[in-house]
């Protein structure tokens, strides 16, 4: 079955195996779990138990993280390196903030990796 979708979180949901196509040429096939070790993702979503402030989780993650946005009610969007010790000192740095009851991976490491390719094939 060829299931075909710019909706990449879906993709990385449903399919085993990507091929990117970029103007009618093949520039990757491969298994989706290779190319999501490759490219590491750069967002993270976490989510508070309990109100916290987008000033108070700023002023804990300052000088670890680009930058962080308000998301929903209690969540917020975080965005770093990419680098995996920084990824737990996040959720460590959060978990000084509030009890944190999510914190996982927003958006697709399969998004980073296919505007990488795109790119890089131009």
């Amino acid at each position: 079955i060829m299931l075909s979708s710019h909706l990449l979180q879906e993709v990385t949901d449903t399919c085993e195996n990507v091929i990117f196509i970029n103007r009618g040429k093949l520039v990757l096939q491969e298994k989706t779990r290779e190319i999501e070790s490759r490219f590491k993702s750069k967002s993270i979503r976490v989510t508070f138990k309990d109100n916290v402030s987008i000033d108070d989780v700023r002023k804990m993650l300052s000088g670890l993280v680009d930058r962080v946005e308000d998301d929903a009610s209690n969540s917020f969007i975080i965005y770093f390196d990419g680098d995996l010790d920084r990824r737990a000192d996040i959720l460590e740095y959060c978990q000084r903030v509030g009890r944190v009851i999510s914190f996982s991976d927003y958006g697709s490491s399969l998004e980073e990796a296919f505007v990488n390719i795109i790119k890089d094939n131009q």
